[in-house]
């Protein structure tokens, strides 16, 4: 029983240690792709807001000079 207890607390050392050196290290590189990413979309997107805003400001100031 001893024996058997031992290879099955060796098999969680084990999965644990890949997890550890392997599966960690991976979720945080794609975390961080997608942070970045996320950043870069949000920066788009509020240039986008940014020269909408300007435009609609623009054409509004337009019409009303020419009243």
């Amino acid at each position: 029983m001893d024996e058997e207890l031992y290879r099955r607390l060796r098999g969680i050392e084990e999965k644990l240690d890949r997890v550890r050196t392997e599966d960690l290290p991976a979720l945080r590189v794609h975390v961080a792709t997608e942070v970045s990413a996320l950043k870069v979309k949000a920066t788009i997107w509020g240039a986008a807001g940014g020269v909408l805003g300007s435009l609609a400001a623009i054409v509004i100031a337009l019409v009303l000079a020419m009243r």
